[in-house]
């Protein structure tokens, strides 16, 4: 099987990469990544060296060919993607584990720091897309997305996936009247002989998360809606809740004082804003809406700060985009609740 592999560099290569992920898959579900580098290269020479320790590992029996496959404990996936000149792509997926002693060492060497940890948490997402058409001229391009997630406390898993579940069902009840409204302007635009400019509605809603620990679950939904016009429009909004109860989680949740915590999130604001890098990019009179970049749904937890969301047109022009400004932990000390501040701060 070792020998084998030679075979995967033809000679005539004139292209190779070597892409390394902790990333598993299975089927449509996706296992979270450990906390690993992940690192690309694209010269012949890293990938025959990565090959070549590939074949002494698998000779000792320590290393083997795998499929997709779900990561068990103990064991990372390396997957060199190789192009060549005639054939296309050709995939190769290896499983190692702390034993693969001489690919460990190449990855290293290569500055990939290795963990066969087991993730804290698992993620299933499920695509759901279609096409609205009339006479064959489509009307409406929908796609929308539902996240499930498997937590180390399966109780508060489960009320957080019962109301992940709720928001996609509440999302999905909108594509009827967004389809009628489409199919109506389609229809106005005909009559009126303006059926050139006519250019399919679009909806989809994209699913990511931010911090995911023993203390906190971050949801971020990012909806990108076009309804005619020059262009179309995104929000991103966020969802926080408690890994340990699966509550979702308010401002007010944060704090003992919540009126006293929205005073310093909106004066963080001030100072981050007034930084030259934000010169010339906001609204004139823009502090008068920085009050509403503090709500609900428009903040979430990362690794490194309390994160503020300001969405499309609220304190900036559309050509500056949704803006996000981090409120650092450390700065949040004695203002926010000790329960939310990750390990180590």
């Amino acid at each position: 099987l070792s020998d084998s592999l030679a075979d995967i560099l033809p000679a005539d290569k004139s292209y190779a990469s070597v892409w390394y992920s902790a990333n598993q898959y299975e089927e449509d579900q996706s296992v979270a990544p450990v906390p690993v580098t992940d690192r690309n290269y694209s010269d012949l020479s890293t990938c025959s060296m990565l090959l070549d320790t590939a074949k002494t590992d698998l000779q000792a029996g320590n290393l083997c060919l795998s499929p997709w496959f779900r990561q068990a404990d103990g064991y990372y996936t390396i997957s060199l993607d190789l192009e060549d000149g005639s054939d296309g792509w050709r995939y190769l997926t290896l499983r190692a584990s702390e034993q693969s002693a001489a690919l460990n060492s190449a990855l290293q060497a290569l500055g990939i720091s290795i963990s066969t940890e087991m993730p804290d948490y698992s993620t299933t997402f499920t695509h759901h897309s279609r096409t609205d058409t009339l006479d064959g001229v489509p009307m409406l391009d929908w796609g929308s997305m539902l996240l499930q997630l498997t937590l180390a406390n399966p109780d508060a898993a489960n009320v957080i996936n019962s109301d992940l579940f709720s928001d996609y069902i509440q999302q999905e009840s909108t594509y009827d009247a967004m389809q009628q409204t489409a199919t109506e302007d389609y229809k106005s635009r005909v009559s009126g002989g303006f059926a050139d400019s006519w250019s399919a509605y679009q909806y989809r809603r994209q699913i990511s998360l931010g911090r995911v620990d023993q203390r906190v679950v971050s949801v971020l939904y990012e909806d990108f809606s076009y309804t005619g016009g020059a262009h179309g429009n995104t929000a991103k909004l966020c969802a926080n809740y408690d890994a340990q109860t699966g509550a979702r989680l308010t401002l007010s949740d944060l704090c003992e004082d919540t009126e006293t915590f929205r005073a310093y999130l909106t004066d963080q604001l001030k100072e981050i804003t007034a930084s030259p890098a934000y010169e010339g990019m906001l609204f004139d009179g823009y502090t008068d809406a920085l009050d509403q970049v503090i709500s609900e749904d428009t903040w979430y937890f990362s690794d490194t700060g309390l994160v503020l969301v300001a969405g499309q047109y609220l304190i900036a022009p559309f050509a500056a985009g949704i803006l996000e400004f981090t409120i650092p932990y450390d700065q949040l000390i004695g203002l926010m609740d000790s329960a939310w501040l990750p390990d180590g701060v």
